[in-house]
Formats: C-alpha cells, sequence, structure tokens
C-alpha cells in the first residue's frame, strides 16, 4: 500500500476536530519527483523542527532493522516494514516534539497510520496536517527520466494509484487539513507557498 493509501487510512482515525496549537506533526506527501525531502528539508531549518525520515528510523536500530528483514513475509518492502513502528517509537523517545515535528517516508501503510493514529490519540503526538505537493504527470515523467521506476514500468502505476487514493482521501475526509501546493515551479517558489501555509498552523 502506498503513501496515498496510508494518508486516507490516517485520515481515517485522526480526530477532523483537532485545531492548530502552535505545534503540529507535518507529512509531506506528493507523487515521485515532487519534492518533498528537499521541501521538508528547507521546512525543517525555517521552523527549527525535527524531520524523521524512514532512513533516520532504520539508523535507530540497524541491526534490529535487518534482523527483522531477514524475517520480513514475501513481497514486503523496507518502506512497508511495519518495525518501523518500533523504530519510531524508539526516536520519539530521544526528540523534542512539543514545537512540532516533520515526517518524511513515514507512514508508508496502514499498519504505520494506525500507530501514528494511535500515538496522536494517546496525545504523544500534536495536531496533524498534510502538506500535499502536486505536479502533473508529465512532469513527474520526465523529473523522473532514468530513474529505476522509470525503467522497470512501475512509475505509471504508482501515479494511477496516487491519484485514486487521494481523490478518495479528499471525497470522503473533506474536513482533514490538506493544503495542496503547486511544486511546478522552482524550489524557492514552493519553499515560500509551504512557509506560508506553515505560518499559519504553527502560528509563527
Amino acid at each position: 500500500m502506498k503513501l496515498a493509501a496510508s494518508l486516507l487510512l490516517l485520515l481515517c482515525t485522526l480526530l477532523p476536530a483537532q485545531t492548530p496549537t502552535g505545534a503540529a506533526v507535518i507529512l509531506f506527501i506528493g507523487p515521485p519527483g515532487s519534492g518533498k525531502s528537499t521541501q521538508a528539508a528547507a521546512a525543517a531549518k525555517t521552523y527549527n523542527l525535527p524531520v524523521v525520515a524512514r532512513h533516520d528510523l532504520i539508523a535507530v536500530d540497524p541491526d534490529g532493522f535487518r534482523a527483522n528483514r531477514a524475517k520480513a513475509m514475501a513481497g514486503m518492502t523496507e518502506e512497508s516494514d511495519p518495525f518501523l513502528n518500533q523504530l519510531f517509537a524508539k526516536k520519539l523517545a530521544s526528540i523534542d516534539v512539543t514545537k512540532g515535528l516533520i515526517l518524511d517516508g513515514y507512514p508508508a501503510t496502514k499498519d504505520h497510520a494506525d500507530f501514528i493514529a494511535k500515538l496522536s490519540k494517546e496525545g504523544k503526538l500534536p495536531y496533524t496536517f498534510v502538506i500535499q505537493l502536486a505536479i502533473p504527470d508529465d512532469v513527474v515523467m520526465k523529473r523522473m527520466k532514468g530513474s529505476h521506476e522509470a525503467k522497470d514500468g512501475t512509475l505509471e502505476q504508482r501515479l494511477k494509484d496516487y491519484h485514486r487514493e487521494m481523490d478518495m482521501a479528499k471525497a470522503y475526509y473533506p474536513a482533514a487539513d490538506i493544503v495542496t501546493i503547486d511544486a511546478t515551479p522552482k524550489v524557492q517558489k514552493v519553499t515560500a507557498k509551504v512557509n506560508a501555509a506553515l505560518k499559519l498552523r504553527l502560528k509563527r
């Protein structure tokens, strides 16, 4: 299950009545090549927020992760491994999330989304909202030209899945806080739009 699907499931479990409090868990989503990691890093620098990416989680306990991967069921990818939940819980214990947190590449499955929602309901994570970086499919194909996904033919299917699941998320959960930003301009212009959205929600 791809990122957009996990977003849909996360929105199912988050309380729509939540309101900004000056701190937030910020989920950057978008199709391949939309600049998620770039914008996450820029936001983290501007607002002095920690970023937790999938590779950061694995670094918490690489031996444990490798051991778990060796026992993983057939077809399970690194990004979908449920062991990432345990690593995320460990990571939270070592960082200050009182002002907020940026997530990049995690959650990526229903299991991950359920775990994030559980932590949110327990008060261990603040208000959550989503920044969707939107770019046309032809721009994705251009930016991803030469990538492994483009070469093995999986990129087009990933795009179809992404659009279908995002449309479902917005249709069924209109109260969810999803900010859609055009990610086709130059990086600096996209960053300015992201900052405008964050300024409103982080109240800074």
